[in-house]
């Protein structure tokens, strides 16, 4: 009768844990962001500023509307992609929610001519859109 009990309890114990991580995890981030047309218009306007600056190999002007916090290496690493696919800023797209962040599409030209979709990622740091992570991702 014991040992039914303790099989019982731990098996209770097995389907709490999850749900305590998660609600851990939800209460750290807060609620998911909802994007204003302001929003979707600073982040719109800052993908364009940031691809054009790695499309002109301005490391400054690419590093400061990053994260605080990225090494210059990792910059470089994205100006360095730009310049040896080609990269040619066409277009922004359409800016959406994730989570706490904002994603963008953009659209880029490759030395051949071909146009790529790519992604971006944004999240607010003191009021601010950033670029949160600093590479044009393919998107998926």
């Amino acid at each position: 009768m014991k040992r039914r009990a303790m099989g019982l309890a731990m098996a209770a114990l097995l389907l709490l844990v999850p749900v305590l991580l998660v609600g851990c995890g939800e209460e750290e981030e807060g609620p998911p962001v909802v994007l204003q047309q302001q929003d979707r218009e600073q982040v719109a306007a800052k993908a364009e500023q940031y691809v054009k600056a790695l499309q002109a190999q301005d490391l400054a002007a690419a590093q400061a509307m990053i994260v605080k916090g990225v090494p210059q290496a990792t910059v470089q690493k994205s100006l360095d992609t730009v310049r040896s696919e080609g990269f040619t800023f066409v277009s922004v797209g359409k800016v959406s929610a994730s989570g706490q962040n904002a994603e963008v599409l953009v659209t880029v030209k490759d030395k051949t001519g071909k146009e790529l979709t790519k992604k971006l990622e944004f999240r607010q740091e003191d009021g601010v859109w950033v670029v949160y992570s600093p590479h044009l991702k393919p998107v998926t």
